[in-house]
């Protein structure tokens, strides 16, 4: 079991390429048979970076070998492998064995950081500033999601350690 921190545009494109990519390097048999679960999500037309999946993937050691220091130091070079099937916009940066078989990066993670950058054009900064106090005062995040029964989520108290609105200069964005 295995987690993967990928750089990429838009979820669905992206897992798109990610999944061809594991099954044509053949580290995957499929995407149902994987484990695979993702830490966030973006909405439609929202891109994002430096998103964490946790995955099944095929190893040159047996699983209880896996751990090994010598193991992971000889393992296979997951990013170099996709990095070479992958379109050049997306990005395998990092991989890192899981001691739990059963861990999902969407379930299991401590905490997450969003950043958003978007041209500043008219937006009255100093009221965004506000909001972003109040929303660091919220716990209650039910009316955020999309309530879907299935997907296990019951519990919609967040914790926002903080929230701001700053302006990026150029070369930070990058």
């Amino acid at each position: 079991h295995f987690i993967l921190n990928y750089l990429y545009l838009r979820l669905f494109f992206t897992e798109h390429h990610l999944f061809q990519a594991l099954i044509r390097t053949c580290l995957i048999e499929s995407r149902e048979t994987a484990n695979y679960h993702r830490c966030g999500r973006t909405d439609k037309e929202v891109s994002a970076f430096c998103q964490v999946i946790s995955i099944d993937l095929r190893s040159k050691f047996p699983l209880e070998q896996q751990l090994l220091t010598e193991s992971i130091a000889n393992e296979i070079d997951y990013c170099a492998l996709l990095n070479r099937v992958l379109p050049r916009n997306i990005q395998a940066v990092a991989w890192m064995p899981l001691r739990s078989p059963v861990y999902s990066a969407r379930f299991d993670c401590v905490g997450r950081t969003y950043r958003y950058y978007f041209p500043k054009g008219d937006l009255n900064i100093e009221a965004m500033q506000t909001g972003c106090e109040l929303l660091a005062r919220h716990t209650d995040f039910r009316n955020f999601c999309k309530m879907d029964v299935n997907n296990g989520v019951t519990n919609y108290i967040r914790q926002v350690f903080k929230a701001t609105v700053q302006r990026c200069e150029v070369e930070q964005c990058g």
